[in-house]
């Protein structure tokens, strides 16, 4: 007996592989409304806000390379030279104006145009600003030489400020990675500043100051995911017209299916923004759909390609995340370090503890945005810590790089180093004698 499938049968099969094939091809669900990740409307002073001026400050590729040997000195790798180092401030002292009046604007937003998918186009002239970075710490280290500390700290302060002006200007989590290495500059310079014996006491009050009402400004990582969602939502897989991968790319990606899996995971990281790096990686990767059958219902639906590029997205979030935690608990640690030189000062001591800071020194103990715990202090070892991105206490000691602010994993401050760090300093300008 013929066990022959009847033609009917094929067939059948045959146009339901294809209307698959068709939905696959074509079917695209609706985006479900995400109003909730749109950016906040806000009313914009233009007087305080340095777009579109401000993507001009940069120096030329070879203002760039004279520059390099800055990096350098400033890393301990060559040989302080004063002499140069005055030729470039004075070179490029508008630019450094130009830093300090952006930087005092305190209604920054970024104008992206709606429309703009390029990603160079829209973030591009962020990578330009390490050289006049860079250019700030040596002013910082000018001031202080010649004995003006007051601002010598407001030099190190505006890199902070211009940090966090530009997180909150809406420029994705790109802008955040730039703002909050900035600021890692700022509390390199601070450092080096704190570490001076001659500053005086009625300058660390300011500086308290300072750094307290830069500790109260809003949190801004929420406008950092909800910025990344937006330009998100605009950008497409751009493919040659000739791609064989452009007649590929239908059975393998779909916009609005990848875009739905970013929006769900982004409304997670901006609910848990405001908590603590421990907080925040938990639930990020708590949210991410994984196992075989998440993986075959994108495939079969037609978007491998997309699900693919999804899972990378928890990465770029805890790792964005995670600086922008630790610029927080770095800040926090530089308001204790001015409190125990405050108390030094005073008593000649350390403190056996923190909680004699509180509350002549201190209003309370800074927050470890790490973990949520207060930031720890080890009396004996002179060291005020973060417990740092593995979220392990390891007591101030560092597992893998050791030094002040070296480490991400222990981020640690010490207070009296056993190998400190070369003091720069610019010779005195000699006073002509009054006639």
């Amino acid at each position: 007996m013929s066990r022959r499938i009847p033609k009917r049968v094929l067939v059948a099969f045959g146009g339901l592989f294809v209307a698959w094939l068709l939905l696959i091809l074509f079917f695209d669900p609706d985006l479900v409304d995400d109003a909730d990740l749109a950016l906040p409307a806000r009313e914009i002073d233009p007087a305080q806000n340095p777009f579109p001026e401000i993507r001009n400050l940069a120096l030329s590729g070879e203002e760039r390379e004279e520059l390099v040997p800055v990096h350098l000195i400033l890393r301990g790798d060559e040989s302080f030279d004063p002499a140069f180092l005055e030729s470039l401030l004075e070179k490029h002292k508008e630019t450094l104006a130009l830093f300090e009046r952006y930087a005092a604007m305190s209604d920054w937003q970024s104008d992206i145009p709606p429309d703009e998918t390029d990603w160079e186009s829209a973030f591009g002239y962020l990578s330009a600003w390490q050289s006049v970075i860079r250019l700030k710490r040596v002013e910082a280290i000018r001031h202080a030489s010649l004995g003006d500390h007051a601002a010598a700290f407001d030099s190190a302060l505006s890199l902070f400020d211009f940090a966090g002006r530009l997180q909150s200007s809406e420029v994705a989590i790109i802008g955040s990675l730039v703002a909050n290495g900035i600021a890692h500059h700022g509390a390199q310079t601070m450092l080096d500043l704190l570490a001076r014996s001659d500053v005086e006491a009625s300058v660390l009050d300011t500086v308290a100051n300072d750094l307290d009402r830069i500790l109260s400004d809003p949190a801004t990582l929420a406008t950092v995911f909800r910025a990344e969602y937006q330009f998100k939502s605009r950008a497409t897989i751009d493919l040659h017209p000739n791609d064989l991968a452009r007649l590929l790319l239908p059975f393998v990606y779909k916009k609005n299916r990848s875009l739905a899996l970013h929006a769900n995971l982004l409304r997670v990281a901006i609910d848990v923004s405001d908590e603590d790096f421990g907080t925040f990686s938990r639930a990020v990767d708590a949210a991410l759909p994984t196992g075989r059958w998440e993986a075959w219902a994108q495939t079969l639906s037609g978007n491998a390609f997309g699900y693919e590029g999804f899972l990378k997205m928890p990465t770029s979030l805890n790792i964005v995340a995670s600086r922008d935690f630790q610029r927080r608990s770095i800040l926090g640690l530089l308001r204790l370090r001015v409190a125990l030189k405050r108390y030094r000062l005073q008593h000649d001591r350390w403190p056996e503890n923190l909680a004699e800071l509180v509350p002549d020194f201190l209003d309370e103990i800074p927050k470890d945005w790490m973990d949520g715990k207060p930031l720890r202090y080890d009396a004996a070892g002179r060291r005020i810590y973060s417990v740092g991105e593995d979220l392990i206490d390891s007591g101030g000691v560092a597992p893998d790089k050791a030094g002040s602010l070296k480490s991400r994993r222990e981020i640690v401050i010490e207070l009296d180093p056993a190998t400190p760090r070369p003091r720069l300093d610019f010779p005195q300008r000699s006073v002509p004698p009054a006639e």
